[in-house]
């Protein structure tokens, strides 16, 4: 008896164990969530903080001169390459809270070196290249601005932990060149690397069938070939060529050599940073603190000034200062960007694509808009979809029956990019410009071989005489191809 009037005894004494451990476990995970709920909170109110000193800061028209400017050199350190994008104070503050990379804005580096230029109290300015890769029209945009500053008499320096071809070009521009004691430069110049999949297609069981208009259309060739067709070793060819002379006139001029002894560097490629010294493609070698010390000494500087710093500190130009009213009614100027593939939706995705809802909207907002008296289109595509560069074509068209447009042209108009220029009022290209590329293409990709080597099969069930082009596991018929080769030339010849 007294066993079994013990049972109930010890079920309850342990319902009230695992009573309490709940409400242990309970009054844990709330005193957490208040904990997370106040860190959030926290965080809110920084950022909230944060956003409203920036929009604060950015609607000053004036901002006092700041003291540690006198007898300085102004350091502009490049960490993630350079963008030639403008990043708002809002997109540098979250990228700093998640530790993102951020691109240095060769607009901003543009507006300090104009500054620096004119401005007194500047003895020099310093370019430390930790990272200054970049593609060719950017990179040349920020060397034309160094170029521009030196105008000014004022020396300019330079850094290299290590240089490849895109930072060098940019360094070859200043007064003297320092490199990292134990690193070297790689200088290949442009090279195009191409990759062919043909064969390797093929052991897998698939293959392209491709159809297409233009002679210089070589899109699709990698996954149909083993090796590049002759034109398009011309055509790479007269590209590498093209931005290699560029190069060599650069580097020779800026660092004062032959064009054949700079050609001779390229060929050559790879340098120690001894032979760097030697060969006379750096002034010297040594660490950035000691590099510092000498650039002060020599430009007469006291102080190394950040170039945020002096962005925020310095005093407007008064081109900047007299900037004409831009209120209702004033005349303008639009420029409107179209960076990336040309495509009908976006998804999800819309970074680094141009889609005609978007763009079109653009336009028919600067055509509609009486103050907008001509507009800039800024084009950096490589193409993409034929009918939705038709669209944006014939948007860009009557735009142009209305106003100027004026098309710029980045590293690459090619393809649908060239067709959406080609109504513009006037085309403007760098000379580093890759454009062109005019042509359609079609294809289907077939797993013809699959079913043998895979053990998959296919079978379409449909009443269209074009079921074999739209069953992956059947080779198009020569009517297909014939079909489909005139909805290509129709395009083509459009």
């Amino acid at each position: 008896m007294r066993a079994n009037m013990n049972k109930p005894r010890q079920r309850g004494i342990f319902a009230r164990l695992m009573r309490s451990i709940f409400m242990i476990f309970t009054g844990y995970f709330a005193l957490l969530g208040i904990l997370v709920t106040a860190f959030v909170l926290l965080i809110g109110i920084g950022i909230y903080s944060k956003l409203k000193e920036s929009e604060k800061s950015a609607t000053k028209t004036t901002v006092a001169a700041a003291p540690q400017v006198d007898d300085a050199i102004i350091q502009i350190k490049i960490e993630h390459g350079i963008t030639s994008q403008s990043l708002s104070e809002r997109q540098k503050f979250f990228s700093a809270i998640f530790s993102e990379n951020v691109p240095t804005s060769v607009k901003e580096l543009e507006i300090v070196l104009r500054r620096a230029a004119v401005d007194a109290r500047v003895k020099g300015v310093f370019l430390d290249l930790e990272n200054g890769s970049s593609d060719f029209i950017t990179t040349t945009a920020l060397r034309r601005a160094l170029i521009d500053f030196q105008k000014s008499k004022k020396p300019l320096y330079v850094h290299m932990n290590e240089g490849d071809t895109m930072s060098y070009f940019l360094a070859s521009s200043a007064n003297k060149i320092n490199l990292a004691p134990v690193s070297g430069i790689t200088i290949p110049g442009p090279s195009f690397q191409l990759m062919y999949f043909g064969s390797a297609l093929k052991k897998l069981g698939v293959e392209m069938e491709v159809v297409r208009a233009g002679k210089y259309k070589s899109a699709m060739e990698p996954f149909v070939a083993d090796a590049p067709s002759a034109e398009t070793i011309e055509m790479y060819g007269a590209i590498e060529s093209n931005l290699r002379s560029i190069l060599l006139d650069a580097v020779s001029e800026g660092r004062k050599k032959t064009r054949d002894e700079v050609d001779g560097w390229f060929k050559r490629s790879l340098f120690t940073s001894q032979q760097s010294l030697s060969k006379g493609l750096v002034d010297r070698l040594g660490y950035v603190p000691q590099f510092v010390d000498e650039i002060q000494k020599e430009a007469a500087a006291k102080n190394i000034v950040d170039y945020d710093d002096y962005l925020s500190g310095s005093e407007k130009l008064d081109s900047e200062k007299n900037a004409p009213d831009m209120g209702a009614g004033a005349s303008s100027l639009a420029l409107i960007e179209a960076t990336g593939e040309i495509v009908m939706d976006a998804g999800g995705d819309s970074d680094g694509k141009i889609t005609p809802t978007h763009l079109i909207k653009e336009l028919v907002w600067a055509s509609n808009k009486d103050s907008v008296k001509a507009v800039v289109l800024r084009i950096d595509s490589p193409g993409g979809s034929a009918l939705a560069s038709d669209l944006i074509w014939d948007e860009v068209r009557k735009l142009a029956a209305k106003k100027p447009v004026i098309v710029s042209m980045a590293s690459v108009a090619a393809s649908g990019g060239y067709y959406i220029a080609a109504p513009a009022t006037m085309i403007m290209a760098e000379p580093t410009t890759i454009t062109g590329s005019i042509g359609v293409i079609g294809a289907a990709i077939k797993g013809l071989g699959v079913p043998e080597k895979w053990g998959v099969n296919f079978h379409i069930i449909s009443q269209s005489e074009r079921k074999g082009y739209l069953n992956f596991g059947s080779k198009s018929t020569e009517a297909d191809k014939t079909i489909l080769g005139e909805s290509i030339d129709e395009t083509y010849n459009a």
